[in-house]
């Protein structure tokens, strides 16, 4: 504040009155200022609670992208399991049915073998069979020949056979 005796010079007045219009601006400006501050703070920290709310958003969907890409992981890790028992089983199936289809073939091959042995035989004993067949023809002639034969001696000998029935 100034004092009495400043009063008398009337630039010193001047001076104060424009201090004091300045003192005045400048107050108002740092109100308008702070008021401005004031407000950007509370925005700012709108802002870093909105990013803040953001970030725990964020963070609880890695948290739960984390758990489903753990459980998806331990699906697979359950189903390459399973698949490798299935293949596993599959290939001792395959082995089991191999080994039966060679046992068959063998067996098979042994049929074959055993039924072109009996072909063989068969043939044989029928070749033996008609040559024997065509022995006995021959003799059957041969005694049929000899009865013939005999039969016609007997009848010269002792005569026909009526003859015979007729002495008796």
């Amino acid at each position: 504040m100034p004092k009495l005796q400043d009063l008398q010079y009337p630039w010193i007045l001047k001076s104060f009155y424009n201090n004091a219009v300045t003192a005045e601006h400048l107050q108002e400006e740092i109100r308008r200022l702070s008021m401005e501050m004031t407000s950007k703070l509370d925005e700012h920290e709108m802002q870093v609670m909105k990013a803040q709310k953001e970030a725990n958003e964020f963070y609880l969907q890695k948290i739960n992208l984390e758990e489903m890409v753990q459980t998806a992981n331990e699906e697979l890790g359950l189903i390459k399991d399973q698949n490798e028992l299935k293949q596993q089983e599959l290939l001792k199936q395959i082995e089991s049915n191999e080994k039966q289809i060679q046992k068959m073939t063998l067996e098979l091959q042994q049929k074959s073998m055993q039924i072109e042995s009996a072909q063989e035989n068969e043939r044989e004993q029928t070749e033996a069979f008609s040559v024997d067949i065509q022995m006995l023809r021959a003799e059957v002639e041969v005694l049929i020949k000899n009865q013939c034969n005999f039969s016609e001696h007997t009848d010269l000998r002792y005569g026909t056979s009526s003859d015979i029935n007729r002495q008796n």
